[in-house]
């Protein structure tokens, strides 16, 4: 059983939300950072967040329990799961004043669900099961692409679910989304077997091995 993060205020799943179109500022600083609960305000920024990636990926995602996902987060929490923020912050600040962290970008890495595989498909045993995760809602706003946040965010995720015991991580994402199936293909994840049924027939399904050794701490991955 997940435990649950500080809920907010509910997700609208009705609602239509198109990523924010105000210009990020440049040049720019860069960092990833874990979620903590204690951090409300990062709490419902990965909820904000997830909720413009729902409707910008514009299907219908019910069947994957989006709602209750929303709501609550458990499934993301720790120790067996985890949330990134990726923000951006101005460059050229005075010594003495504090950076405005902008969030533009999100990732959740969490347990494989018990999923019903379909016949013949890469049906994860139950050993296997514990030492694989999954990785959900990987998304950039338009206005902070191009900046690497992508990659960063997926570096951090292999590093920290490799650091709290994963050997494997997998994913799915959609025929039509070429750009996320060019970065996961440079950072070594191959194409499976379903490992679950989707309704959905232009889905495709990779996973990758994770290395042995810790990777960087993630309150370390920033980069001026």
């Amino acid at each position: 059983e997940h435990s649950s993060w500080p809920e907010q205020r509910p997700p609208e799943l009705s609602t239509r939300s198109s990523a924010k179109e105000m210009q990020l500022e440049k040049p720019l600083r860069t960092r990833i950072v874990a979620v903590s609960a204690l951090q409300l305000e990062h709490v419902q920024a990965f909820k904000d967040m997830a909720l413009e990636y729902y409707n910008w990926l514009d299907i219908d995602l019910t069947f994957q329990g989006i709602e209750q996902e929303l709501a609550g987060l458990g499934c993301y929490a720790p120790p067996n799961g985890f949330m990134l923020l990726a923000s951006t912050a101005p460059e050229g600040l005075k010594e003495d004043d504090e950076p405005v962290w902008t969030h533009v970008g999100i990732v959740g890495i969490r347990p494989v669900p018990n999923y019903e595989p379909l016949p013949g498909a890469d049906k994860i045993g139950q050993h296997e099961q514990k030492r694989t995760c999954e990785m959900k809602r990987l998304y950039v706003q338009p206005r902070a692409q191009g900046l690497g946040l992508g990659r960063a965010l997926v570096q951090a995720s292999l590093q920290e679910a490799a650091k709290i015991g994963y050997r494997r991580m997998v994913l799915d994402t959609l025929e039509r989304l070429t750009a996320c199936q060019t970065l996961y293909a440079k950072m070594g994840f191959e194409q499976i077997e379903p490992y679950y049924h989707n309704p959905y027939p232009s889905v495709i399904y990779l996973a990758k091995d994770l290395e042995l050794q810790p990777g960087q701490p993630i309150e370390a991955a920033e980069s001026a």
